[in-house]
Formats: C-alpha cells, structure tokens, sequence
C-alpha cells in the first residue's frame, strides 16, 4: 500500500523586520500591550520585488535542496495561500515557472490558516492514490500587503513568509499517518477581506472603506473558536491513531496567537516545552505557520527519526484541521528542546487540597499578568485588574476558569461577575465547595 512521507523541508522570509517598537509610531499600542496579549515581538515584512511567489520559491528551493530532488521530477505543485501574487493564474503556476518544474500540476489551496494540513491532505491522497509520486507542497503568505495598518487590533498581528515540504511515495511504513479537515461558512465574516473579488469588485468605495483589507469582527470570539477547534482536532487525530496525549513528541500548531496556543496545550494537557513555536519573531503567518515551524524544527535538531508529531490549525473561513505524522528524516539533534513551562494537569488536582480562593486568585494572576498582592477580595476585575469585557484577557480568564474547575460557563454568567469575591463565590457555588 502506497503512503506519503515528508522527506524535505525549507522556509523563507523576507529580510525586513517589524518590530512593536516600529508599531508604537504607527498606531496606538505599545510592546509590552503586544507581547502581553499576543507573544509577538517582531514580524517579517515584504520589501520591493517581494511577494508571496517570490517567498514561496526561496522555500521550495530550500525543501528541494533538503531532499535531493530535482524540480523535474515533481509531480504536483500545490501552494496554500490566502494572499497570491496575482488574482490569477495560480501562483502556483508562477512557482512552477520559477522553478523549471516543466513536468507538475499546478494548483492554488485557499484555507486560510489551515491552508497548510488541507494540502498536505490533499498530497497525500494523490499519493495514496496512485496519481503522483512526489509533491511539493508549499504555504506562501504576504499578509503585510492586506493588512490595515491603522487598525491596531489586526496589524499588529500579521507577517509574511513561507514554509515548503516535499512528500513522496513509498511502500507501506511510518509517515503521513492521517488528516482531519473541518470548516463551518457560517462564520465566514469573522475574519475576511471581503472586497476585491467578483461579490464586491475593486472599486473608489471598497478602496475608500478598506474592504480589501483584512477585517475582524471579535478577537475574543476567533480565541474562542480557535482553542475548541484545534482541540477537537487534536482529539480526533488522536483517536484516528489509537495514540494518547503523551505518546505524542511534538506539537506543531499554527502560530497565531502565543494565549490561543497556552489555552490549547492546557485543556490537552500537554506540555509547553514540547510546542514548537516561533510567532514571536514571525507572527501570524497563515498558511505559511507550521511549514516555517516544521523547518525551523527539523534545522536546529528539535525533530528528530522515529518522533510523532501532531499539527493543527484554525483559520479564516473558519476552516480547522490537524494531521499525525511520524518523522522519518535524517536530523541530527543539537540541543535540548526549547525550554518553558510544564503547564499543569488539573486533573492531578482532584486530591488536593488546596482551596478554590487560591485556585481562583492564582488562574487570575496568570490570566490577567498582574501581581498577587493586587488580587484582593473587594478588587474590581475591570477598574483594578485591567479587565476588558472584549477582551482575549477575559476569554483567557473564562477558559482557565472552566478548565481548572470542570465548567461551562456562560456569557451571561461571566458578565455578572465584577470583583475577585465574585469570582470566588460563583465558584464555590457551582462546585458546591
């Protein structure tokens, strides 16, 4: 039986650095709001003759070179993008030109942030199928050209970059072991660029209004969304593979938001020195996120023969997705997993004795970065505590709440909680502590 594997990786990213100091003289915000909220420091920014074509041929030239493999001998060209260097053709036709790659197909994948797992299943059935034999498979993103940069809730998000893999045919063995593809359009206007296509053509007016920029309704619902979808993702994967939480190695997540992926690792119980991340110098990536992290990965020896390797995704359509693979390159460790806190299982909890004030201060000092001797009974979470009621602080905080304690709670019920005495007694009142 055919199957796929990943037998070449490459990355590439343009030379400009933006960091949040640079941002501090463009809009309202500052460094620390930024690292706080998101865990990025600094993003790469397209420079002149740059492009998602451009950078997506540094990284397929790196992934060839990696694999020994000749771009005539591609079969498939495929490249996940949101941001493509021309409407069209496809820019994965720009690629295969770029490249000499006379003999592959050629195709574009648009699913956002998730783009990425969507290819590689895609790849992998052609593979499994018989219909080609080596794939290159690239996520190319230039979102600096989309991006609203007097909004200070999106810009401060966003960079450009590229991450490629080849995968080939072989018979039988460890690889590619399976993909999970998810998405639900009824969410589509949560995170969009709406104009610029046939619904709202370019025009003065969608110029004017910015509607070919990108534009997002709720950041706390996109937090929301995104850390229960990746975690069904994740559980699906595993239970496609008969595997448990710690039979896996390494999690390779999309890189959007450094609290979307603590609030994962947490409920999945995993932990964080065990996460590949890399969003504090590339930010949100898109499509291009977890190629770029594979890479960086596979490169500095973190990845390593025989690891499973578990990656997911969330994005705009809302699309969400994960795949299991088993590594099966030839990299040579050179150090130590990157290091960070073990998050803790709150299930080993369940004997302790610890009481529910001093759970719920300690999720609020985490949750909320502020200091313990500030977390008093009579403390006003918004005027004292610096909670916003739109916030990703008061998704985050929510999330732990009902992480730590086994509850759902509602929006409704959030909202009527104002001070540090009332968080308390909600809890105790509904675990009957």
């Amino acid at each position: 039986m055919l199957t796929s594997r990943i037998i070449g990786t490459g990355s590439c990213a343009p030379a400009t650095v933006l960091t949040n100091h640079d941002l501090e003289r463009m809009v309202d915000t500052t460094d620390q709001w930024v690292r706080t909220r998101t865990g990025i420091a600094e993003r790469r920014v397209c420079g002149p003759g740059e492009d998602s074509a451009t950078l997506a041929e540094g990284a397929a030239l790196q992934a060839l070179a990696a694999a020994g493999v000749d771009s005539m001998d591609l079969d498939m060209l495929l490249v996940a993008t949101i941001t493509p260097a021309v409407p069209f053709p496809a820019t994965a036709c720009l690629v295969q030109e770029a490249l000499k790659a006379r003999r592959a197909a050629a195709f574009d994948i648009g699913a956002g942030c998730s783009g990425f797992i969507y290819g590689l299943a895609v790849a992998d059935s052609l593979i499994r199928s018989g219909s080609a034999r080596t794939i290159l498979l690239v996520g190319a993103e230039s979102l600096s050209k989309f991006v609203n940069w007097k909004d200070r809730n999106t810009c401060v998000l966003f960079g450009d970059g590229a991450g490629a893999v080849v995968l080939q045919a072989q018979e039988g063995g460890p690889g590619l072991r399976s993909t999970h593809l998810y998405s639900d359009g009824a969410e589509w206007a949560l995170l969009a660029a709406p104009g610029g296509g046939s619904r709202f053509p370019l025009s003065e007016q969608v110029l004017q209004e910015g509607l070919h920029l990108i534009h997002m309704q709720s950041g706390t619902e996109v937090f929301r969304l995104a850390v229960r979808a990746m975690e069904e993702a994740c559980m699906a994967a595993l239970k496609a593979n008969r595997l448990e939480v710690s039979d896996v190695d390494l999690i390779i997540p999309h890189q959007a938001n450094a609290r979307i992926i603590q609030t994962l690792a947490n409920r999945l119980a995993f932990p964080e020195a065990k996460i590949v991340l890399n969003l504090d110098r590339y930010g949100n990536t898109s499509a291009a996120s977890i190629p770029l992290a594979l890479d960086e990965a596979v490169r500095d020896g973190r990845v390593q023969p025989g690891m499973t390797l578990l990656l997911t995704a969330f994005g705009t359509g809302v699309t969400w997705a994960s795949a299991v693979l088993t590594w099966q390159g030839n990299g040579v460790a050179t150090g130590p997993l990157r290091g960070g806190a073990v998050r803790r299982d709150p299930r080993e909890d369940k004997g302790a004795t610890v009481a529910v004030e001093e759970k719920v201060k300690r999720i609020i000092v985490e949750q909320l970065g502020v200091q313990e001797s500030q977390v008093k009974p009579e403390a006003k979470l918004a005027d004292d505590l610096g909670l916003g009621a739109d916030s990703l602080d008061a998704v985050g905080l929510v999330m732990a709440l009902e992480e730590e304690f086994n509850l759902q709670i509602l929006d409704t019920e959030a909202e009527q909680v104002q001070t540090v005495q009332d968080a308390i007694q909600y809890i105790k009142g509904r675990t009957h502590a």
